[in-house]
């Protein structure tokens, strides 16, 4: 019997194969909507904003650009970005590494 017992406890606890894929998932729709943040608050080709892409030098946001595009992902992923933070966000994969580590 708790042979049996154990068994069944492992198959409860036993986790499905799939949560890999579904991170890889989740992290690639992330990206995608980092991505199209920038795009329509920028006016930029999405095709552009890509992960080594600089914010100001490649995509053309000056200051203010970057503190809307600040308030943007605040809104868009319910967090808040403090400005020290928004200070590092010099390519588009800074952005996505933070908000990655950010949004849960």
């Amino acid at each position: 019997m708790a042979v049996a017992m154990g068994l069944s406890a492992l198959q409860t606890f036993a986790l499905p194969a799939w949560p890999l894929a579904a991170l890889r998932a989740q992290a690639q729709t992330l990206d995608d909507k980092i991505k199209t943040v920038i795009a329509e608050h920028l006016g930029v080709n999405a095709a552009k904003v890509t992960p080594g892409a600089r914010i100001k030098e490649d995509l053309g946001a000056d200051d203010l650009d970057i503190a809307e595009l600040t308030m943007a992902f605040e809104e868009a992923f319910k967090i808040e970005i403090a400005d020290s933070d928004a200070e590092t966000f010099i390519r588009v994969d800074d952005v996505i590494r933070y908000l990655r580590a950010k949004v849960k």
